[in-house]
């Protein structure tokens, strides 16, 4: 709990220093006229745009529950799905949002092999969408973004990468294990070569024991592949959601628009890739950072800070607020009477 707080607190820290930029940098006048401008529509379509996120993100997990039971409630989809990325917001590497997931589906009944396979199947299709996704955005604006962006290729093949070896890992442990293992071992063995990064090796262990729970509970992997490409489906089109938003935020500031959706998506898929490797909670500094030096090529000076501001309180901050109030709720109620298959 300790822990929890003092991510919380880094948050709470780097939204205190962007507000701070955004009053100090542009000015009380700029930031009027900035909020004066704003056209509030685009800005409500952003978060209906959020709002639709979360609740695919419950459908996905509703129809993945119900291969397995019956009875579950798209209610109890909702509540763990925001419980799951309350504590994916919070924990370095979104690193507690699974287990808290698989803990409230065991807490209602369901077994805990089988809230495993679930939560995981779930997990790697996304992983295997933001990898997709990511690719053609490199393919199709790549160039645009590397003669602008110093550095751009460096930073977006370190975080592709990791994306690709998640998918493959996930892949590989159902079918193939012992190369997993082997992967596993492999990506882990790098950071002892790297000083300032062997901390990071003492995750080895609690890595290939996921993997091995994994491997040991992706039943519906191997007999439901409908219900998998269902799920691949359903987060296609909740990442694309998610991704859209900046192009949003951008038609609701009053300037000339002359950008493509498809610009501001790419820019946004690798945003998301790039702050893969980075270890504070809810990637915060780092991701605000990213957001500055995209952001920069479709907006003026003076407006990136408002506009990284509005951004982050619709991508990441709400699901805080939201994710953190149902999870205080949900994590109090006692557990269900329901009995399935372990």
């Amino acid at each position: 709990m300790k822990r929890l707080w003092l991510n919380l607190l880094i948050v709470l820290l780097v939204l205190g220093v962007l507000i701070g930029q955004v009053f100090f940098k542009g000015g009380i006048e700029n930031l009027e006229g900035f909020f004066r401008g704003l056209d509030f529509v685009w800005l409500v379509v952003a978060l209906s745009f959020m709002a639709a996120y979360w609740l695919l993100d419950a459908l996905n997990l509703h129809m993945l529950v119900k291969v397995c039971d019956k009875k579950h409630s798209f209610k109890e989809a909702l509540v763990n799905t925001m419980v799951g990325a309350f504590f994916l917001g919070v924990t370095p590497f979104s690193s507690g949002g699974q287990p808290a997931q698989i803990y409230l589906l065991s807490k209602s009944g369901l077994g805990p092999g089988v809230s495993t396979s679930v939560i995981i199947t779930k997990t790697m299709s996304h992983s295997i969408v933001v990898f997709l996704i990511a690719l053609v955005s490199v393919i199709t604006k790549g160039a645009f973004y590397a003669v602008r962006i110093p550095g751009f290729f460096t930073l977006f093949l370190l975080g592709f990468l990791v994306s690709s070896l998640v998918s493959l890992t996930y892949i590989l442990a159902i079918y193939k294990m012992e190369i997993a293992r082997k992967l596993i071992s492999f990506i882990f063995s790098l950071p002892r070569k790297i000083k300032i990064l062997r901390r990071f090796a003492k995750y080895e262990k609690k890595a290939l024991e996921e993997i091995e729970l994994y491997s040991n509970s992706a039943q519906l992997l191997k007999n439901s592949a409908t219900v998998v490409s269902s799920s691949i489906a359903l987060q296609t089109l909740r990442h694309i959601l998610f991704l859209s938003v900046p192009y949003l935020i951008y038609l609701s500031v009053d300037i000339p628009h002359t950008e493509s959706l498809l610009a501001m998506v790419a820019a946004h898929s690798m945003i998301t890739i790039i702050v893969l490797i980075m270890p504070t909670p809810g990637s915060a500094g780092i991701i605000e950072g990213s957001g500055y030096v995209f952001f920069s090529l479709f907006f003026e000076k003076s407006l990136l800070f408002p506009v990284i501001l509005v951004w982050r309180m619709i991508t990441y901050y709400s699901t805080i607020i939201v994710g953190g109030a149902v999870s205080v709720l949900a994590l109090r109620k006692p557990s269900g009477k329901r009995e399935t298959a372990a």
